[in-house]
């Protein structure tokens, strides 16, 4: 009786159950933001909403929802994008998450520009917060 009454109330419209595949994860360090001549240290700090069953994160409010660019069970690297390596406008965005050690690793360069960011940063795991109901 008490199992069947903790389904019935884990499974009310609105209620999440706890789930080894949803999970946030709170990521605090340092970002070096390099923009020519100068390279400034600033703190980092972002929330990153994770479902690994379909294969979906966002990042803080979750204005997008993104797919994980490639995921295995060392890394999830949430973006790789390289375009235009060998011109004059090479962009680079690499965020990579090493599932065994918790740190969050992002190397971001704009050839345009000449800006350069670098992020090390630790994560812990944290309660899933789902992600924002869409109408369609």
């Amino acid at each position: 009786m008490r199992k069947a009454l903790f389904l019935g109330i884990a499974l009310l419209p609105g209620t999440t159950l706890a789930n080894e595949h949803q999970f946030d994860l709170e990521c605090v360090g340092e970002q070096k933001v390099y923009r020519a001549p100068a390279m400034r240290t600033e703190p980092f700090a972002a929330t990153y909403h994770i479902d690994l069953a379909k294969s979906e994160y966002c990042i803080n409010t979750c204005e997008g929802i993104s797919e994980f660019h490639a995921i295995d069970s060392l890394r999830i690297t949430l973006i790789d994008v390289d375009v235009g390596r060998g011109t004059l406008s090479p962009v680079r965005d690499k965020r990579v998450l090493d599932r065994r050690t918790g740190e969050l690793s992002i190397e971001y360069l704009n050839g345009i520009t000449l800006e350069r960011l670098i992020v090390a940063a630790q994560c812990r795991r944290m309660p899933f917060t789902p992600f924002p109901e869409t109408q369609f």
